[in-house]
This record gives C-alpha cells, structure tokens and sequence, in this order.
C-alpha cells in the first residue's frame, strides 16, 4: 500500500513485506543526526533539542524503550551541554578556538550590583564561564539579540584581545573593565557604553562605531593610554572622565550638532601627542556654538577643532 504512513521494506525470500515504524523508532532515527555540543551550542541546535525532547515527553513507555540507547545518549548529550552553557535566562554561550560568544535574546544579567575592586576575584569567580575559559579568552562576541551586556560581564579577561558586539543596546558598568591587552572593539548598533566599560585597558588602540552610539558615560574609556583615535557619529554625550588619562588620543570625531560634557572629560587626553596634532573634527557646523561646555574642556586640554563635511 504506497499510502501507508511509514512503510519499510524488507525481503522474506522472494516476497516484500512493508513494516510500519513506531513512533520511537522513527524519533530514534532522528536522534541519531542530533549533534548538540558546547562548542557547536546555538539557538538553531537548542530549538531543534527542545523539539525532539518534546516528541520523546510525549511518548508512551512502551515507545520510549524503543528508542535506541545511543539515540537517548544523544538527548541526554544535548541537555547536559545546553545546561552548563546557559548564562541566564535565554542567553547561552559556546567556546571554540580561544573565543567565546555570547547569544541568544535579551538582558544578560549583572554581575555584582556594586563593584569592588579589592573583591574582583571573588566577583570575576561568579561568572560561569570563568573556571574552564576566563585565562584562555583571547575573543568575545555579542551576537544580536542581546539587549544588554551585565556589569562587571567581561572585566579582568587576561588575555582577551578583541571584542565585537553586534546590536546590544547597553553596555553595563565596567562591563570590559581592567583586560590588560585588550586592543580592538568593534561597536555595531550599541547606543550606550556604561560607567568604565572599557575603563584601564591600557592596550586598547582600535574602536570601530557603526550605528548610534549616543552615549559615553563616567570614566567609559578612562585611562585607556594607548588609544589613539575614535569616531563618534551619533554621541550626544560624553561623561564625566569619559577620556581621563587617553594620553595617546589625538583625534576625535563627532559628527552629532550637539555634545554635552561631564567633568574632566578630556583629563590628559593627549598628553602624549603633540598639541599640534590634537584634533576635533566635527562634521555639523551647529556643533560649535551648541557644545561650549565640551569645546572649552577639550580646547583646554590643547585639542583645535576642525570642520570637515
């Protein structure tokens, strides 16, 4: 019957006999092509494990031990990987070649509500990923779908080298804190970096912007003495401290009509760079007379301002 729902063949002699499979044996099959590890961990693999582990909830106890062993091994696989890697909520994470990224949808949880910094360790040991990876990150990224990276997430990785976020709205206090080599970022769609994000990473040299960073809070790249330039397209606001200490920095781009400023904002800021090559390019003409506050902090710090469409 060409009709029938699941038929098998098999020869007895010379005569075909067609076999209807079972439920478990036909989820078993399915089974056998899940491959759901930590390192391969993504929303695609989570949705397809929640799919079968669904199917098999619903089975029989009859049908359930039809089921292969290897097959339920594989569920079991799945469940275990998806557990030890989930950092929050619906956000999980995976590991391969020295990088770890982050995925999944919403916010990532704090890491501390108040920062301590003689009690970084004990903070730091609270992340999950931290035991197995912490001293081997050399990569972070934040896929889209995560609104907003946790306080304290990232801080003191010894050997991270570069992060890229995609889409995050929000960055936490110290989110990128104290990474001692720390030397690109990569910033596409994120509106607001927190309170020190990338506060003392004294290697940072390369900060990509694309969309509409607006805002730059207290200290946000505080002392980070190796940086050297930075585009702000979009920014509307820099805090207090926000380039204390960017001893290398000697140029700034704004491209907004309007810039406030916090306090000490351009603190040392180039004081390693010639005043001669200090500069402010701004890109809309109403800057300047909107933005005294912030024009007069960065022309005491040695920066002219040059307009350039």
């Amino acid at each position: 019957d060409s009709s029938h729902p699941n038929p098998a063949n098999y020869y007895n002699g010379s005569v075909a006999i067609l076999v209807e499979k079972s439920a478990g044996q036909i989820l078993s099959e399915e089974l056998s092509n899940l491959n759901v590890t930590r390192a391969n961990l993504s929303m695609d693999k989570i949705s397809q494990y929640e799919k079968l582990q669904k199917r098999y909830q619903a089975l029989s106890a009859a049908e359930k031990n039809k089921v292969a062993a290897d097959s339920l091994k594989r569920l079991n696989s799945a469940k275990a990987a998806i557990s030890k890697n989930k950092l929050c909520n619906n956000i999980y994470y995976r590991y391969s070649s020295n990088t770890l990224t982050v995925f999944g949808k919403g916010k990532m949880n704090d890491l501390f509500k108040t920062f301590v910094l003689k009690k970084k360790e004990k903070q730091v040991s609270k992340r999950k990923f931290q035991k197995e990876y912490g001293k081997k990150i050399k990569k972070v990224v934040i896929e889209k779908g995560i609104s907003y990276v946790g306080k304290g997430y990232f801080a003191y990785l010894p050997k991270l080298e570069s992060v890229k976020i995609t889409g995050a709205a929000a960055l936490g206090q110290s989110a990128f804190f104290s990474c001692p080599v720390l030397k690109k970022v990569e910033l596409i769609g994120v509106s607001r970096i927190g309170h020190a994000s990338f506060g003392k990473c004294k290697k940072l040299k390369t900060l990509k912007v694309e969309g509409g960073l607006k805002y730059l809070e207290k200290a946000a790249f505080s002392e980070c003495g190796s940086l050297t330039s930075i585009q702000l397209p979009s920014t509307v606001s820099i805090g207090y401290g926000c380039f204390n200490q960017c001893v290398k920095l000697k140029k700034i781009t704004f491209g907004s009509s309007k810039v406030t400023c916090g306090k000490y904002a351009f603190y040392k800021a180039g004081s390693k760079v010639s005043k001669k090559k200090r500069v402010i390019c701004y890109k809309n003409k109403k800057l300047l007379k909107n933005s005294k506050k912030m024009v007069k902090m960065a022309k005491s710090s040695g920066y002219k301002f040059v307009y350039k469409k």
